[in-house]
């Protein structure tokens, strides 16, 4: 496909490429890139951690981290 046809349907040749098809991109005529998924690659940032902590009791956890403190130094 051109660079044109790549451009105005890229999300679609994206999830071709992602479902396993060849896609080629050609500039004038000339095959000049292949579109093609990562592999391997671990999430990163935002999100990485989603659902790790479904079970921990943050309000058991709150408590002990304020009772970790010395009161006494605090006033």
């Amino acid at each position: 496909m051109s660079i044109y046809e790549a451009k105005t349907n890229f999300s679609k040749y994206v999830d071709l490429a992602l479902s396993g098809e060849e896609v080629i991109v050609t500039n004038r005529g000339r095959e000049v890139i292949a579109l093609t998924p990562l592999k391997n690659r671990e999430q990163t940032g935002f999100g990485i951690l989603s659902g790790a902590f479904e079970d921990f009791d943050w309000e058991k956890a709150d408590s002990d981290f304020q009772a970790s403190f010395n009161q006494d130094k605090l006033s």
